[in-house]
């Protein structure tokens, strides 16, 4: 065996951990390292409701699917592969059973596998993720395995566990993030993550509507500035000032400023990491409409229909008298609902309701979509 070629498998196994679709690649190599064959990877093994995660590329697709919704049930392998410890490879010795067993007549003499010289490898066996494995099978013309070939498998295995559980992570992170920025989208306040030049490493949804309208914040060259010339240094300086900073920020249109603060992140420099957001910067638009669905309201607060819609119409800055008008029904009434309200929220003054509504999490119910 060439040390390159354990390398290059070793390196082909870390970046598929970063990139999934490249194991179909790691696979191929590794096949050609054994000097043919097939070769199947089991990053997930299938069980009776998990189909797994196979990756087979010289494989027929078929029978793939196959083995992931029923033939993986008559896999006479599976006994070996049991009894193996984590990082152990195994040569099982075919039986008249494996010869004329289903699985053989069905799945493996269709694909011109061979019964001889299989090659098992456990690469790991976790009760939370499953079992991951590889199986290097001969086909005709491939020369019989032998020692070098199970010392190379045998090398693999620690490499694609550390990958896997690489992997894993990875994955993990980049689902957090996923919902951490669909959560940030369903609020009302912009949210924008910066670095120490002002660079914009993410935005949420309000906060990219605010930019959109360029209307005193936008992005220059990949950072945050001010169309006024004062506010755009009291940015940079804030970004970079390691405290919190609170002052308005002027609008082009006329329209009432925005208001902004900017708050430090916790970050430890590690030597790694030099351009990491280092603050938030929260943006409020006074005349941005707030979107608290009625549905919310009543559900929360046990209103009726018309109670909720006449709250949602208070919470979005209307008076009484507005918001009887916008609704098509007479002050009497609206007060008569307001009085409702004021019961069951336990509040006595329109002030107070307002403010319950704004803090609850009714104003994080709606899509905040463009």
């Amino acid at each position: 065996m060439q040390p390159a070629t354990l390398s290059g498998l070793v390196a082909g196994a870390y970046e598929a951990a970063h990139a999934p679709d490249r194991w179909g690649d790691f696979v191929v190599a590794l096949e050609r390292a054994l000097g043919g064959g097939a070769a199947l990877l089991f990053l997930r093994r299938p069980a009776a409701s998990d189909a797994g995660l196979l990756v087979a590329p010289s494989l027929q697709a078929a029978f793939l699917e196959r083995y992931e919704s029923r033939d993986f049930a008559f896999d006479p392998f599976e006994p070996a592969l049991s009894k193996l410890p984590v990082g152990g490879v195994a040569c099982p010795v075919p039986d008249e059973g494996l010869v004329a067993s289903r699985f053989h007549d069905e799945w493996m003499e269709p694909q011109g596998l061979l019964s001889e010289g299989l090659l098992l490898g456990l690469v790991e066996r976790d009760e939370r993720h499953g079992t991951a494995a590889l199986v290097a099978f001969r086909r005709a013309g491939v020369r019989s395995w032998g020692a070098r070939e199970r010392r190379l498998i045998r090398s693999l295995l620690p490499h694609l566990r550390h990958a896997l559980r690489l992997q894993r992570e990875v994955c993990h992170v980049d689902a957090e993030r996923g919902a951490l920025a669909s959560a940030l989208d369903r609020l009302a306040l912009g949210l924008l993550l910066v670095d120490r030049d002002g660079l914009v490493h993410a935005a949420n949804r309000a906060a990219e509507r605010v930019l959109a309208a360029r209307d005193g914040l936008r992005i220059e060259a990949g950072a945050l500035t001010a169309a006024d010339p004062a506010d755009a240094t009291r940015l940079r300086q804030a970004f970079q000032s390691g405290s919190t900073e609170v002052f308005p920020l002027a609008r082009p249109s006329g329209l009432r400023r925005y208001e902004v603060v900017v708050a430090p992140l916790p970050v430890e420099p590690t030597g790694l990491d030099a351009d990491a957001p280092v603050a938030a910067v929260y943006v409020t638009d006074p005349e941005a409409p707030l979107d608290t669905p009625d549905e919310a309201v009543q559900r929360l607060f046990g209103l009726t229909p018309a109670e909720a819609a006449l709250a949602t119409e208070l919470t979005a800055g209307y008076s009484l008298a507005e918001a009887a008008e916008r609704l098509g029904v007479t002050r009497e009434t609206a007060r008569s609902r307001l009085k409702q309200i004021f019961a069951k929220t336990e509040t006595g003054r329109q002030a107070e309701l307002v403010r319950l509504l704004l803090m609850s999490p009714a104003c994080c119910s709606g899509s905040h979509g463009p």
